[in-house]
């Protein structure tokens, strides 16, 4: 990995806004900011700000579940709305845990990005200022049919984490964010990691900006819902993120067996590309393990995180824009 290029790249990049962090073995080779967590009163990002990472939050749903499920009060074969107290008349057979962690239920998705393009018009039905967690998204997810039935496939799909989340808070009997907070944030030492509204944020945070075709900034808080709803919403550092793939692959988080099985490959995405349960698996031209990795783009939010297996080496980039994650990850690729 050429680290100096890296940092010349960054450097370089005029319309990042975030923060970039590799570590080797541990180590921490580039942890570098630029932009401003707060555009208007030019406040900028430091290396330790807290910001938004979309779907980048599946991958904690995952292990909440999975630590649900190593404390044998869930399975991943169990049927899910056997379980959930709520009505979704439009589900006609047995999905289970498994399916809506590997993104095979063919449910209905809220939001489908073959479909949708505007993540803001979806909050008419419920305002985004009244989402607070994911049982106030139950609106949303009972409009439209399943698209196949659970296990033919893989489909992206954020209704599936949605009731992932409300799954976690009938069998915890906890709030999704309290449950989050207890079994994944306290145990793995994320001290910048959480559930924050976006309209409390905590001062070390970052609000997140969206720019018109005028090139005027606005913050996204009407565009993205107030509160964590299980397929986005938290906010974390890129230490955090480092933290955290140690903690779930090297720690005892969860079971050996449960980790193993998170990530076995239980679904085709495309030439080389899978997923398992809650994190997308890369493979070489050889079919062994290249990288996992999370991903997140909301209004205002990009999010990128990989850890190369062989290398143990953790690569994580989160922009409080919706757009320069990608263009920085593109320019680096070649040199990581």
């Amino acid at each position: 990995m050429d680290t100096d290029k890296i940092k010349q790249i960054f450097d370089e990049d005029k319309e990042f806004s975030g923060v970039i962090h590799i570590t080797e073995n541990n180590n921490v080779l580039i942890n570098v900011a630029k932009g401003y967590a707060k555009r208007f009163d030019e406040i900028p990002n430091k290396t330790d700000t807290s910001l938004g990472i979309a779907s980048g939050t599946k991958g904690f749903t995952a292990l909440a579940i999975l630590k649900l499920i190593d404390a044998d009060k869930l399975n991943l074969d169990d049927s899910v709305f056997d379980i959930l107290p709520y009505d979704f008349p439009n589900v006609k057979e047995t999905i289970t845990v498994r399916h809506l962690l590997s993104h095979t239920s063919g449910i209905y998705d809220y939001f489908d990005e073959d479909v949708i393009e505007d993540f803001g018009q979806l909050f008419t039905t419920v305002p985004i200022n009244k989402i607070l967690g994911p049982t106030d998204m139950l609106p949303l997810l009972t409009e439209g049919e399943s698209y196949f039935s659970p296990g033919k496939r893989f489909k992206y799909c954020n209704s599936g984490f949605v009731v992932l989340g409300m799954l976690i808070e009938v069998v915890s009997k906890m709030s999704y964010s309290d449950y989050l907070n207890e079994n994944i944030i306290k145990p793995l030492g994320l001290k910048g990691t959480g559930c924050y509204k976006t309209n409390e944020l905590p001062k070390n945070c970052a609000h997140g900006y969206v720019v018109d075709d005028e090139n005027n900034w606005y913050s996204n808080i009407f565009e993205i819902p107030i509160a964590c709803t299980a397929d986005g919403g938290l906010y974390t550092t890129t230490d955090d993120v480092a933290k955290m793939w140690t903690g779930f692959l090297k720690g005892n988080l969860i079971s050996e067996e449960l980790k193993n099985e998170a990530l076995k490959i239980q679904a085709s995405i495309k030439d080389h590309e899978y997923y398992g349960l809650g994190f997308y698996i890369t493979n070489n031209e050889e079919g062994n393990v290249k990288f996992y990795e999370l991903v997140g783009c909301d209004p205002g939010v990009s999010f990128l995180t990989r850890y190369y297996v062989k290398e143990e080496r953790i690569v994580t980039i989160i922009s409080n824009t919706d757009y320069t994650v990608w263009d920085l990850g593109r320019k680096i690729k070649a040199y990581l």
